[in-house]
């Protein structure tokens, strides 16, 4: 895949959403206007109480911290939409079309995903989190992936997506949600339940395509917002190695800090990996990480399934 071109596709997309994302950043809530918006649901007074004496703060300084709050739980109402416009950015030949499906008395959105260079064809709903869904929300996605399947035809596979999962092994299996009433939903050869890296490779045939839509998102990010207080540009390396690829820390980029990160890696063996790839170069394959002093063939063990290269 044309990363390049994935790039500028992506850019162009993300117009309108910038403009929204800006809106919420320059959004100043007053004292009056956070107390509103808390006020709009049951003010928990003792989550309050215990966050204050707890901090050793003021009321004032918890008031200070919904107001960062309200503008992060806005954000993440955003990101979402993010994922549509990155997989929606992924190739030309892939077409997006929204379809409404009832489940469970809701109408609720799939994405039909057409890929003419394959003739794959997908219909897929999309969570960003692996705990964003309670079991009966998973269920209604069962139910509705199952009639979005009758109406698209024979010729489509179903995926249930989790971008970020909560396991260190990728998901790639049948989807087959809980029932409190029936038990276990019987599965479908057609549903299955994939992890967002799973899902990307899928949709691009290439290995750490999500990892690669990561970091063409933050060239983009770093386009149109200026971070004066990164100019070695390590906030991606700190963000992806602490948080985004469970199973992944990219040997040749992480700092001492995201080394340490992985199981069995202490101080010493983390700055001996830094000290060889300064004195050699890149490591081509996980295994050269054999030549880095005091790493041996147990501790390596340990630590490939947490561990990635990435030389692109």
């Amino acid at each position: 895949m044309d990363w390049t071109l994935y790039k500028d596709s992506l850019k162009a997309n993300l117009v309108d959403w910038f403009k929204q994302i800006s809106a919420i950043q320059d959004q100043v809530y007053t004292d009056e206007e956070a107390l509103f918006e808390l006020n709009k649901n049951t003010l928990d007074a003792f989550s309050a109480m215990v966050d204050v004496y707890s901090s050793n703060s003021t009321f004032n300084e918890w008031i200070e911290n919904e107001k960062v709050r309200q503008r992060q739980k806005s954000l993440q109402g955003k990101i979402g939409d993010m994922h549509e416009i990155m997989i929606s950015s992924l190739k030309t030949s892939i077409n997006k079309r929204e379809a409404e499906v009832g489940a469970d008395g809701k109408t609720l959105r799939i994405y039909d995903l057409y890929d003419s260079e394959s003739d794959d064809k997908w219909i897929a709903e999309i969570k960003n989190k692996h705990n964003t869904t309670k079991g009966d929300d998973r269920k209604a996605s069962f139910d509705k992936l199952v009639k979005g399947l009758e109406l698209v035809g024979d010729d489509y596979k179903a995926y249930y997506v989790t971008i970020l999962r909560d396991t260190h092994e990728k998901v790639n299996k049948k989807f087959t949600p809980s029932d409190n009433t029936a038990g276990e939903r019987k599965g479908n050869d057609k549903i299955w339940h994939v992890d967002g890296e799973t899902f990307y490779e899928i949709l691009t045939g290439e290995q750490d395509a999500l990892s690669k839509a990561f970091d063409v998102l933050e060239e983009v990010l770093s386009e149109h917002y200026k971070l004066v207080n990164d100019p070695h540009n390590d906030v991606r390396n700190q963000i992806k190695s602490f948080s985004f690829f469970k199973t992944k820390v990219n040997i040749n980029q992480a700092s001492l800090s995201g080394l340490l990160y992985l199981p069995h890696i202490g101080e010493t063996i983390a700055q001996n990996i830094i000290d060889y790839r300064v004195k050699n170069g890149y490591f081509k394959e996980v295994t050269d990480l054999l030549k880095v002093d005091k790493l041996g063939k147990g501790k390596l063990e340990k630590i490939l399934p947490f561990i990635c290269t990435n030389l692109y």
